[in-house]
């Protein structure tokens, strides 16, 4: 998949707008983050997201990141 991006970013001209559309309509970026019954048990392969909390820190950096003027 990478290679195809570079290669295709290339060759429509460094176009961000072909890229993205490409991007977000590829079978990798539109795969589900819930566990199926075959990857309910992995931690370690990243077959699915693991939902975590964010730490406080991080949730008041992008409150004042996101409202800053």
């Amino acid at each position: 998949l990478m290679t195809y991006l570079a290669d295709g970013f290339v060759a429509h001209g460094y176009d961000l707008k072909w890229l993205h559309r490409e991007i977000t309509t590829s079978d990798a970026y539109q795969r589900s983050w819930r566990p199926n019954d075959t990857n309910r048990h992995d931690e370690r392969l990243f077959s699915k997201a693991l939902v975590r909390r964010l730490p406080a820190e991080v949730v008041g950096d992008a409150l004042k990141l996101g409202t800053a003027s």
